[in-house]
Order: structure tokens, then sequence, then C-alpha cells
């Protein structure tokens, strides 16, 4: 129950950022009009000198910059944080340092539309939960205290900042865009914008929106439920298998690998297929999913082989791997256009506060009981989700234009 109270911690830290993101890129984005150079502006100048609106613009590419360069030191503080053995207090503040700054870097990120990149940067996530593991468990294998692991994961925290320096350093072509703009909004707010057309003076909007519907509530509900339980079984599975299953301490943490890898294939591979695939494709491909990962759920509850969970494990991580990419898919193509990100965000957020919420029960529920309960709390979460799959719309709901004056 104690080690699952981080994943609440990751629920507060995910919540506050995504809360924060757009006053974070609003005061980062910041610059002058009036300077002539060509280079990302301190928004603690801008702060403390109190400028007039009218004399400051917004930069996109600089406050993406920023954000990178800013709250990729969150991977750094948190590993020092972690290693410094100060106890549990100290490290549930390091799971809300490194989830907040996780979700103000993601925020900049987030596409109105998915692409193959979109789920390729899914993919990539995944690896990195591969790797992780065996590390560490072939640092605990050879003796070495804990804490050497997150001293060690230091360097790799240097090496990506300075990459994403380089990589995310905009451009001249990027700043003069955005300065471009500026002072065309700049202009257009002084009252120098040009007359009204009738495009835009007696024309009303046309916006298109599927009729019918799913709410965002049911995809918000659908992201909390699956988080939640691909949460509990990757987070819990090594106590699981070292409780009921007599596993090896020494090898049973390469499972959470094995569910990884399953996860960073399923999704790398999703990514190339989804754009050739159906509205209707997919729906009954990710139902198979659900189906096929219930099946290796009952397995592991039902045969008593560290070799056969640890096998059905890795499997879950396969057809668990395209679902959260094609659950964003469906809001894309459920929702409307001009709601894309926002109700992207909704749903990646539902998902980190499932992330939270149902580790945490199952740590309380086994911890009152016994571990041999997590596979109870496994098997109907995903037989939950399948149920609720099938409840989403087999072909895709018609457009329907709808009028809306525009606002002079």
């Amino acid at each position: 129950m104690t080690s699952s109270l981080l994943f609440v911690g990751t629920t507060c830290g995910f919540t506050s950022g995504t809360l924060f993101v757009p006053h974070i890129m609003a005061a980062l984005g910041r610059f002058y009009l009036s300077d002539p150079k060509l280079a990302p502006t301190s928004p603690f100048h801008i702060a403390l000198s109190r400028p007039s609106p009218k004399s400051v613009g917004h930069s996109a590419f600089q406050a993406r910059f920023l954000v990178v360069l800013s709250f990729s030191l969150g991977a750094p503080i948190t590993f020092c944080m972690m290693g410094s053995k100060q106890g549990f207090p100290t490290m549930f503040m390091a799971y809300i340092v490194i989830s907040f700054a996780r979700a103000v870097l993601t925020g900049p990120f987030m596409s109105s539309q998915i692409s193959r990149r979109f789920g390729y940067a899914f993919g990539v996530w995944s690896l990195g939960a591969v790797a992780s593991p065996l590390i560490f468990q072939l640092t605990a294998a050879a003796g070495l205290p804990w804490s050497h692991f997150y001293f060690g994961s230091l360097v790799l925290a240097a090496t990506s900042l300075m990459f994403l320096s380089v990589t995310f350093y905009p451009t001249a072509l990027e700043f003069a865009m955005d300065r471009k703009n500026a002072l065309a909004q700049a202009d257009s707010h002084a009252g120098r914008s040009p007359p009204p057309t009738p495009d835009t003076d007696d024309v009303p909007h046309i916006s298109s929106v599927a009729s019918n519907r799913t709410p965002p509530a049911n995809l918000s509900l659908f992201a909390l439920l699956y988080c939640g339980s691909e949460t509990t079984t990757q987070g819990l599975i090594v106590q699981y298998l070292l409780a009921e299953r007599s596993g090896n301490p020494q090898t049973t943490g390469y499972v959470t690998s094995g569910f990884w890898a399953g996860v960073t294939v399923s999704r790398i591979a999703w990514s190339y297929f989804s754009p050739r695939i159906t509205f209707t494709g997919r729906k009954y491909i990710i139902q198979a999913s659900l189906a096929l990962a219930f099946g290796m759920q009952l397995l592991i509850w039902l045969y008593n082989s560290n070799v056969e969970n640890a096998v059905s494990a890795s499997l879950i991580g396969v057809f668990f791997g395209p679902i959260f990419p094609a659950c964003l898919e469906l809001t894309n193509d459920l929702l409307p256009v001009e709601l894309n990100m926002l109700s992207m965000a909704i749903v990646s957020a539902s998902g980190s506060l499932g992330s939270a919420i149902f580790p945490f029960i199952t740590g309380v529920i086994t911890t009152k009981y016994s571990m041999k309960d997590w596979s109870y709390v496994t098997v109907t979460q995903a037989a939950v989700l399948s149920i609720a799959w099938f409840l989403f719309p087999t072909r895709q709901p018609v457009r329907q234009p709808i009028r809306r004056a525009v606002a002079l």
C-alpha cells in the first residue's frame, strides 16, 4: 500500500502540470516586439520590467524551446532526490516533481491530429520503460546500492538535455514567422485590421462535427480504466510472482521489461499500419486485443508457473500496446476538430488519474488480504475494458455541418 502511494504522487504532479501548461506557455513565449535580436527572450526580464501589453508579442517556438530547456531539469532533480535516501516523503515529492515536469514537457507537442510520428513517440517512450527495469535489475543483482541506479541516470539526463537544446532551438525563420504574426496581431488590436470581407462578415462559419458522437466523458472513463489496468498489471506483477509463485528475486524484475517490450513492439507496429486501418477495422482489432489480454490475465491467475506468467505478462503488453493510441485516434475521429487538442489533453489526464487510483486501491486490497487478490482485480479490469470498448461506435458517425455566426 505504501508503494502504491507513489502513483498518487504521479497524479498530483501530472494533473497540476496539465492545468498550468497554457499559463507556462504564455509566459515563456513573450518577447519584445521592438527587440531586433532573433534569440529567446528571458521571461524573468519581461516579468520584472512590466511592459505594456502592446509592446510584447508571443512566440510559440520560443515557448516550446524554453519549456524543453527548463522542465528537462525535472529529471536530474528527481534522480538526486531519489538517490538521497531521505525516506518516503522525499521519494513521494520526487514523483510529483518528475510527473509535473513530464506534463509540461508533453503539453507543447499535443498535436491536433494523430500522426504516425506521434505513434512512434509512444513506442520509443515504451522502449525506455524496457531498458530501465533491465538496468535496475542488473544493478541490484551485482549487489550495488540501489541509489547508484538514480545517480547513474544523471548521465542520461545530461545527454538528453544537450540533444533537446540543440534540436528545439528556434531557427531564424521560425523567429521571423512568430514576429510577423505577433506584429500582425498587434496591428489588429490597434484597429488597423483589414476591412471585413464577405468571408468573415456575411457568411456564417461552418464547422463539421460528428452527429451522435460519443460523449468525451465516455472516452475519458475508458482511458482512466485502461491506464489503471496497465499500471496495476506491470506495477505489481513482480510482487505477485514473488509472493504467490515463489519467484527468484534475482530474475523476477525482468518480467516488467518483458511487458514493456511487448508494448513497444505493438505500438510501433500500430503506428505503421494504423493509417491503413479503417474506423471499423480499428474497432475490431482493439476488441480482439482486449479479449486476448483478458485471456492472458486468466492464465496468470489460473496457471501456477513463473515462466508461463512471465510470457503472459509480455503478451499482455503486446495486446495492450495499441489501445491508448487507438483511444486518442477515436477521440480525434468523434469530436470536433477545434476540440481535438483539448479533448486529447483531457483523455491523457484521465489516464494519469487512473494510473494512480487503481494501483492504490489494489495496494490497499492486497495489503488487507493477500497478493492473490491482485489477479482478481486485473481479470476484472480486463473484462470491463473489453465490454466498454464494445459499446463504442462500430462505424464512424456522419459529420454534419453546423452553421455559426462569426462574432464581429
